[in-house]
C-alpha cells in the first residue's frame, strides 16, 4: 500500500479492536510504517480510547471524579474531534475480502431464520387451540370420574333420529325363552319336555319395549329344553353380568344379539371366557367389547333408535358391554 493513500476510520477502529485478519493486519501495519498521517490518526484514536476508558471506569463517573475533572475530559474530547473534522484527508476504500468463516456464519443465520419463521407462525396461529386443549385437560383432571360419567350419560340421551318400532323394526327386543330361538337351540339338548311347552308359552312375556333390567335367569327360566354343556357354560358367564338384553332380527335366519354389561376391570377376561366357550359353536359367532360411551353409535349402526329400546337407563356408565352376535 503506497504512502500517498490513507485508510478510512473504520479500518483504524477494526485495527484497534483486533477485528482484522492476520493478512489484513499485516498489510495495514506495513502501510502505517510508510504513512505518518495514518500513524498520527491511530495515535489520536488510542488517546481517545484511553480517555473513554477513564471516563467509563464506573457506571457513575461522579463517584470517582469531581465535576471539574469530567468537564475537562469532555472539553478535551470535543476539541480533538473538532480539529480532525476541520482537516479532512483523502480516503481510499481499503478492499477487504470476506473470509469463508464470515460467509458461512451469514448463510447459517439465513437458514435458521428460514426454518424458525414458519414454525413460529404456526405456533402463534395454534396458540388459542393449544390453550383450549390445556383447559380441557385441567377440567378433566379436576372433574375426574364425574365428568366422564356425565359425558357418557349425555351421549346416551342424545336423540338419534327417528325410532323404528313395531312392524317396521329390523331388530325386536326379545323377552321370551332362549330355547324358542332357532339360532340358540345349539345350546340345548335335542330332547324337549312337551309338558312344559304350554306352560312356557303362557308364562312368556309379550315382546316389546321394556323398562326393567333383565338378567340371564329371566331368559333361561321356564325353559322347554335342558341346556347342554356349552349352554350351561354360557349361562354361568351371563349370570355374572349386571344386565343382559337380547334382540332378535326379523329375518329368515333370525340371528340373535346378546348384550351383557360387566365392570370394566373384568370385561376383557369375560370376553376371553366367552371366546373359549363358543370356539366350537356351529353357528357363526362374533364377540366384541363396547364402551358405554360408544354404545349408542354401535347399536345405531344396526338400527336407528335400537339403543333406546334395548338399553335400560339405570345401567352404570362405568360398565363395558359385551356384544354377542349369534347366527348372523
Amino acid at each position: 500500500m503506497k504512502a500517498s493513500f490513507h485508510t478510512d476510520e473504520s479500518m483504524i477502529v477494526d485495527y484497534l479492536d483486533n477485528n482484522l485478519s492476520q493478512e489484513e493486519r499485516a498489510v495495514f501495519e506495513e502501510h502505517l510504517e510508510q504513512c505518518s498521517r495514518c500513524r498520527a490518526n491511530v495515535g489520536q484514536q488510542r488517546a481517545w480510547l484511553a480517555k473513554l476508558e477513564a471516563a467509563q471506569m464506573t457506571d457513575d463517573p461522579q463517584a470517582i471524579a469531581d465535576p471539574s475533572t469530567l468537564n475537562r475530559i469532555r472539553e478535551s474530547l470535543l476539541t480533538d474531534m473538532t480539529a480532525v473534522n476541520q482537516n479532512p484527508i483523502n480516503k481510499v476504500q481499503f478492499s477487504r475480502r470476506l473470509s469463508w468463516t464470515r460467509v458461512s456464519g451469514i448463510a447459517a443465520a439465513v437458514v435458521v431464520l428460514a426454518v424458525l419463521v414458519p414454525l413460529l407462525a404456526t405456533h402463534w396461529n395454534q396458540g388459542d387451540r393449544a390453550a383450549q386443549q390445556a383447559i380441557d385437560v385441567l377440567d378433566y383432571q379436576q372433574n375426574g370420574e364425574q365428568a366422564d360419567h356425565e359425558t357418557s350419560a349425555e351421549i346416551m340421551t342424545v336423540d338419534s333420529g327417528s325410532d323404528t318400532t313395531g312392524e317396521q323394526a329390523v331388530w325386536r327386543v326379545y323377552e321370551g325363552v332362549l330355547a324358542d330361538l332357532p339360532a340358540l337351540q345349539i345350546f340345548f339338548e335335542e330332547t324337549v319336555d312337551e309338558s312344559l311347552t304350554e306352560e312356557t308359552k303362557t308364562a312368556e312375556p309379550a315382546t316389546g319395549e321394556s323398562e326393567s333390567v333383565e338378567t340371564s335367569r329371566d331368559y333361561f327360566s321356564n325353559r322347554t329344553a335342558k341346556l347342554n354343556r356349552t349352554g350351561q357354560s354360557l349361562l354361568n358367564v351371563l349370570q355374572k353380568a349386571e344386565s343382559v338384553q337380547i334382540a332378535v332380527k326379523n329375518s329368515s335366519e333370525q340371528p340373535v344379539m346378546i348384550l351383557a354389561s360387566y365392570p370394566m376391570d373384568i370385561a376383557g377376561q369375560t370376553k376371553q371366557e366367552l371366546e373359549e366357550i363358543l370356539q366350537t359353536c356351529q353357528n357363526p359367532v362374533s364377540i366384541e367389547i363396547i364402551r358405554y360411551a360408544d354404545l349408542q353409535i354401535k347399536l345405531s349402526a344396526y338400527e336407528s333408535g335400537l339403543e333406546k329400546r334395548l338399553i335400560p337407563q339405570s345401567i352404570d356408565a362405568r360398565h363395558n358391554w359385551i356384544l354377542l352376535l349369534i347366527g348372523a
